[in-house]
């Protein structure tokens, strides 16, 4: 834990956090600092009514924050048009009450379209629930925008105040490439549909009915530089669909999003399925959150070529280790999810994670249960200066699939250890792995079941800078939160610290204008205020350690007095941890 400020402090500290988390509970300051109106005084305005059939009808549709905006259909950003959302602005997504079946109300951009979000740390916009705010049939819920919805009957997740699946999340298609092949050897494939008739790399969003016969859903081309808009200090709530194992929406859906996009600073809460899931693309992610989620974090796919720092997940908490559910893996990495075994193969590069697992060891309905990494399906790949805590297994590599043709060394081992054709091409490097009781897994069969490790395997991981440990100094992965209560109580809980003392590392960051220097383990730099501060939920409703750590003489004076209490909330404008 972060050195606690003195017992002289306590009181003044209570009262400050006391006065944070009542304004935090309605959240009604959102976007004050822009202007905006509380959030329970503002007009609900039905975005169906300024849209045809759902597809928006002027070519520049603008959101303010002076009302909140329904979401009651799936709502299409055409060709040629754009949609702007104003910092602070909140987007209610309906639950349609039809789980499985694919109708998802959700925001989705086609390709050619656009979406220009770009909140700020001071005035983020947030997509929600419906029933996260509205009191009135058929949502009825409470006025409360935290996140932290409590089990209702339409709720699929056992686990309290995590509800997802309540909206269909955004969706974005691009015009990037992909490696869907015009005749794959299983039409159906677990991520994207290649559309008949359609030029190779033209898939057909997952999640959604009909969507091959549906050109709106449509996503994939060649223009690697596509952009799709901005997206920048954003909240996306209780989201997700699942129509099948294999065929959701998830919080944030990138479908070929090409590099020309910008995504950074955001938040993906309480999903139904996985927080982000990109399918081919080349586009990349900056300083992302994922917490409570039912599936994945992060998840790639199809090609997926772009790069990520600063990520942050949080698994949702599991009742029990031994039984089964669907929270999985910190990341899930596929190269193609075909039975073609194409060249073209997902490759990002990853830096600068941080990953809190459930420690479920029990196997989960599609996956190995509870992996922080797992690397399935001939991935390629960079990952780097990640710490991973409190999952049963810390990196999974397939090493044997039956399904797969193209010879017996075509898996993602054989891109990661040495003496194979692609060799060199996963590179799993300068990470940390905390309280996992299987650091490195290869799984030899479609079961996940064996677990053939060998001496050599451990002797790469090892060079390749990779440790195992029992814990870290100033890291807590242990949290218990009492979802079910209010937000008093889970900030009364048990909370983890996810900013341990500097862990340093060997592995730099490519220096190339997307990475920035980070010479140190982890998604956030020991000392500092950390990127989750002032705009996210866990900074409202102080939920971690962490976000500021707590000096105690700051005006190094030589005594530790109200003095310096005074400067630290003048200095951050909240108390510390």
């Amino acid at each position: 834990m972060k050195k606690s400020i003195l017992k002289m402090f306590a009181v003044a500290a209570l009262v400050a956090v006391g006065v944070q988390n009542s304004e935090a509970q309605n959240q009604n300051n959102l976007g004050a600092e822009c202007g905006c109106p509380p959030v329970n005084t503002r007009p609900l305005v039905d975005l169906s009514t300024v849209a045809t059939a759902g597809v928006l009808n002027a070519t520049n549709t603008v959101l303010t924050c002076n009302n909140n905006y329904l979401i009651k259909e799936k709502i299409y950003v055409p060709d040629g048009k754009s949609i702007t959302i104003n910092p602070g602005t909140v987007l209610l997504g309906r639950d349609l009450g039809a789980p499985g079946a694919g109708l998802a109300s959700c925001l989705l951009i086609e390709r050619g379209g656009q979406i220009i979000a770009a909140g700020t740390a001071t005035c983020p916009i947030v997509f929600t629930a419906a029933k996260d705010i509205l009191t009135a049939a058929p949502d009825n819920a409470v006025d409360n925008i935290l996140g932290n919805l409590s089990t209702d009957g339409n709720n699929t997740n056992t686990s309290a105040g995590t509800t997802g699946g309540l909206w269909g999340g955004v969706v974005i298609c691009g015009k990037a490439t992909n490696n869907l092949l015009t005749t794959p050897s299983s039409p159906n494939n677990d991520a994207g549909i290649q559309v008949a008739g359609q030029p190779a790399g033209t898939g057909a969003v997952e999640g959604i009915s009909n969507a091959e016969a549906d050109t709106r859903t449509w996503f994939g081309g060649s223009d690697d530089n596509d952009n799709s808009g901005i997206m920048r200090y954003c909240s996306i709530r209780h989201a997700g669909d699942i129509i099948s194992a294999g065929n959701e929406l998830n919080s944030l859906t990138l479908a070929s999003v090409g590099r020309g996009t910008t995504i950074d600073h955001i938040e993906v809460v309480s999903g139904g399925d996985d927080g982000i899931e990109l399918f081919g693309g080349t586009v990349n992610l900056k300083y992302i959150s994922m917490l409570w989620g039912d599936d994945d974090g992060l998840d790639w796919d199809l090609g997926w070529k772009g790069s990520v720092q600063f990520l942050f997940v949080l698994n949702r908490q599991n009742n029990s280790p031994t039984v089964n559910n669907i929270v999985d893996n910190g990341i899930e990495a596929d190269g193609d999810d075909n039975t073609t075994n194409t060249a073209f193969r997902s490759h990002p590069k990853i830096y600068n994670g941080t990953f809190i697992g459930s420690n479920q060891n029990a196997v989960a309905a599609d996956n190995t249960g509870d992996a922080g990494f797992n690397f399935k399906e001939r991935t390629e790949g960079e990952v780097f200066n990640c710490i991973v805590a409190n999952y049963n297994r810390g990196v999974v590599i397939d090493k044997v699939k039956t399904s797969r043709p193209g010879g017996p060394n075509n898996e993602a081992y054989h891109n990661w250890q040495a003496g194979f054709s692609t060799s060199g091409s996963l590179l799993i490097g300068c990470n940390t792995f905390v309280n996992a009781a299987i650091p490195l897994a290869i799984e030899d069969n479609a079961t996940y079941t064996n677990i053939i490790t060998t001496g050599l395997d451990d002797t790469k991981f090892a060079a390749d800078g990779n440790v195992s440990v029992a814990s870290l100094p100033g890291f807590d992965y242990i949290y218990n939160m009492n979802f079910a209560a209010n937000v008093n109580a889970i900030v009364g809980g048990d909370k983890y610290d996810a900013v341990p003392d500097l862990v340093s590392t060997t592995c730099a960051a490519p220096s190339d204008g997307f990475f920035s220097p980070a010479p140190y383990r982890g998604a956030f730099k020991a000392g500092e205020k950390s990127w989750l501060s002032d705009w996210a939920i866990l900074n409202i409703i102080n939920a971690t350690q962490g976000i500021v750590p707590c000096p105690t003489d700051i005006n190094t004076d030589g005594t530790t007095n109200n003095a310096d209490f005074l400067i630290l909330l003048g200095e951050f404008n909240q108390s510390c941890d």
